[in-house]
């Protein structure tokens, strides 16, 4: 009888032991179980808000390229066409547009000079086998100003102390002058300034000009000559508007111009350019004109377009300029530049450093 108590007695031990082992079960199941439901909800929190943030992100693209498009469509409003002789007054509106290979090796004085003076060899240029990316710095600016040769202006040029290219079109009276002090310079690039037709008839161009009726002995005669005068191993195009949309003539001019060794770029002078369509033809790259400075007789144009040009570089890493050197506004202009802060935000470079890092 006493044995049977016992029994009972520590069966029911053994039944409240095994209860409270099943409720602190229990209870540790429901704690994972509370566990389990707050890291459940934190991750999807978690995503929501990665969610939120991608299409937040793809938001300020889409909104951020929006404004881009806005903003190249109301910059192709000031496109015009600078295809007048500087001394013309009456100068019409124009428009926008972008790199040449091979190397010409000519034994003359004047070229080994204009080599030493830009302080690489063209072969670093022009082959540039390694395709060396440059390391992302400041965003560049290049300043090219064109028709040199008119009138002097040397000294001017010279004082300033950022890199500039000089164009300087063959045989006026201080074309020669300009050439041997600006290859002189460690910071500025001279380049050939191509005299071509021009659509505009009333437009007094040079006396010696690239045509559209000129067959291809013709043209390499007509740049063969022009470079003797100015042996620089960058150009660009006088006027030209005429010559810039006869597809055939454009060839030629950069299939020649590539066996010089000599590297183009556009001045972009008319709205449907056809150089850079018949340099990717010829696996001949060229660079393009972006912005005038003195595409009217303005004295705050420069000022106003030079900021049409830093807006642009929020969305890329260069930007081409052209003004004049005949231009007294534009002079001024580069002469405040100088005084400037700018030179902390952006770097100045040439067509050289151009060609170099692009």
């Amino acid at each position: 009888m006493k044995n049977n108590k016992k029994k009972k007695r520590q069966y029911k031990s053994k039944k409240k032991q095994s209860k409270i082992i099943q409720f602190f079960l229990l209870l540790f199941i429901f704690l994972l179980s509370i566990i389990f439901f707050i890291n459940y909800i934190n991750e999807n929190e978690s995503n929501r808000v990665n969610i939120f943030s991608f299409n937040k992100f793809n938001n300020n693209f889409s909104q951020n390229a929006d404004e881009t498009l806005e903003e190249s469509e109301e910059i192709s409003e000031y496109s015009y066409i600078f295809d007048e002789d500087p001394q013309n007054k009456n100068e019409n509106n124009s428009a926008d547009k972008l790199p040449v290979d091979s190397f010409y090796e000519k034994n003359s004085d004047q070229q080994e000079k204009i080599e030493k003076n830009n302080k690489s060899e063209p072969e670093s240029i022009f082959q540039n086998p390694e395709n060396i990316i440059q390391p992302k710095g400041k965003k560049e600016i290049y300043i090219i100003l064109d028709d040199f040769g008119y009138q002097d202006t040397t000294e001017r040029i010279l004082k300033l102390p950022f890199k500039i290219s000089v164009a300087i079109l063959p045989g006026l009276p201080y074309s020669d002058k300009g050439y041997k002090a600006f290859s002189s310079s460690s910071n500025i690039t001279p380049m050939l300034h191509i005299p071509m037709q021009s659509i505009n008839s009333n437009s007094s161009s040079e006396k010696l000009e690239i045509r559209v009726n000129d067959d291809y002995a013709t043209i390499k005669n007509k740049l063969e000559h022009f470079h003797n005068l100015v042996p620089a191993f960058f150009a660009n195009n006088h006027m030209g508007s005429k010559v810039s949309l006869n597809k055939q003539v454009a060839t030629i001019v950069l299939k020649i111009l590539s066996s010089m060794g000599i590297r183009f770029i556009d001045s972009n002078t008319i709205n449907g350019s056809l150089f850079v369509d018949a340099g990717k033809e010829l696996g001949y790259p060229v660079f393009k004109n972006m912005f005038f400075l003195d595409y009217l007789e303005d004295n705050n144009l420069p000022q106003r377009e030079f900021n049409l040009a830093l807006d642009t570089l929020k969305h890329q890493d260069f930007v081409i300029i052209i003004g004049h050197n005949t231009k007294e506004n534009t002079l001024s202009f580069l002469e405040h530049l100088a005084k400037t802060d700018i030179f902390d935000k952006y770097e100045f470079l040439t067509v050289r450093d151009l060609f170099e890092r692009h």
